[in-house]
């Protein structure tokens, strides 16, 4: 089995020198992927802050309409118990004329 020495390593690293090729060690490798998974998460995290952005603002339009919604009911409610005592008392108006008029 043949042992790779410090001075084999030397002679290659001189060779890839010469020949203007640099040697990319592991280690960088793993750098450049972390710098490229660090890029992606970064842009995912984008979109997920944008996500909850877009989550907050249809929370606060469905609780606007909400509110909405149920202050014109109130009004409703209002105009018509409004109404019920106004037809109410022209009943009680009519009720008495023609008690009256007996």
């Amino acid at each position: 089995m043949m042992r790779i020495t410090e001075d084999l390593i030397h002679r290659i690293r001189k060779f890839y020198q010469s020949k203007g090729i640099r040697h990319v060690t592991h280690q960088e490798k793993i750098q450049a992927h972390l710098k490229t998974l660090r890029k992606e998460r970064e842009k995912l995290l984008g979109f997920k802050v944008t996500g909850e952005e877009k989550f907050q603002e249809y929370l606060v339009q469905t609780q606007t309409k909400r509110q909405k919604i149920v202050s014109e009911f109130q009004q409703l409610r209002q105009f018509l118990e409004e109404q019920e005592r106004l037809l109410l008392a022209q009943l009680e108006k009519l009720d008495k004329e023609i008690v009256d008029t007996e």
